[in-house]
């Protein structure tokens, strides 16, 4: 089983964060929402059916008792220095990775959400729609794990009625971001709509991301260029950019929706659409996105 987990890490990891995001309350319709999320996932990275009941009985069996930072921290605290770690301890760990980065997202999004909000001891039961509205609205500020479970949660129709075309903008989004789950799982999500030509370059895109992505390139080696669609290779060449010149450069982890509202504008060529991500501290691309420069009516203040 473990093999089988870190062998998917990226797609299990991702599974975790989704369901935790949702509640740790092992009731029918928590856990028949998370069969349907933790499926998709697996779809979206081609997960075989054995790894998949893997996934779910780590999640459900094994992890479902650490729910909170002080299990974290009671983790940690009762291990000595050098002590061997055994499978469960592992798994453990990755769990405890998933809460500390939710834990960061209820920091990062105060103004929105409340402080306790992944501690589930508050939360005695289970509402999808309850959640989904809570989790869109620590999406606003652009936080990359928001706006992805909020994709997640339009394409599969739960907590909200589905909704592809907003699914497939948000997580668009997080893909431009450099956010990989996001374009794996857009890739999925035009394999659902028949969009068969978007599919195809998502796919490709998908493994460039997975090669070269954290690996600091920007520039695909010539050799490997003959491998993927000039369309894909062109979507790289924007998500690595952005990811270099943005989100390391100045430390913009949350996504910037304007940035990316601008940047899709079909009247953009490439070079323009370059231009914007490696003078992103210009803000010229405001003027695309900034109605005050051309109000459709004007209105007034007292």
């Amino acid at each position: 089983m473990l093999e089988n987990i870190f062998n998917n890490y990226e797609a299990f990891f991702t599974m975790l964060t989704s369901t935790m995001l949702m509640s740790n309350n092992p009731c029918g319709s928590f856990n028949n929402d998370c069969n349907e999320i933790i499926d998709f996932v697996a779809s979206a990275y081609s997960l075989d059916e054995k790894t998949v009941e893997d996934c779910k009985e780590c999640i459900y069996k094994i992890l479902s008792p650490i729910s909170l930072v002080a299990d974290r921290n009671a983790i940690f605290s009762g291990r000595e220095f050098g002590d061997d770690l055994s499978d469960d301890d592992v798994l453990s760990d990755i769990k405890c990775d998933v809460i500390s980065a939710l834990e960061r997202i209820s920091k990062l999004n105060s103004p929105c959400i409340n402080p306790d909000w992944f501690d589930y001891n508050h939360y005695l039961s289970y509402n999808s729609s309850v959640r989904y509205q809570e989790i869109k609205l620590a999406s606003s500020s652009g936080n990359i794990i928001a706006n992805r479970q909020v994709a997640i949660l339009l394409a599969l129709g739960i907590g909200t009625e589905k909704n592809l075309e907003e699914s497939e903008t948000r997580l668009l989004r997080g893909a431009l971001w450099g956010d990989i789950p996001s374009v794996k799982l857009l890739a999925r999500l035009y394999a659902i709509t028949n969009n068969t030509k978007m599919q195809k370059i998502f796919s490709e895109v998908a493994l460039l991301t997975d090669k070269y992505l954290h690996a600091g390139y920007t520039v695909i080696p010539e050799k490997e260029k003959a491998n993927y669609s000039e369309e894909s290779l062109t979507y790289y060449v924007y998500i690595s950019s952005i990811l270099q010149d943005i989100v390391y450069a100045y430390n913009r982890q949350n996504i910037d929706f304007s940035f990316l509202e601008a940047l899709m504008t079909d009247s953009l060529d490439y070079f323009k659409r370059m231009y914007y991500i490696n003078n992103y501290e210009r803000k010229e691309w405001k003027d695309l996105t900034n109605s005050a420069l051309n109000p459709t009516k004007k209105i007034g203040f007292r």
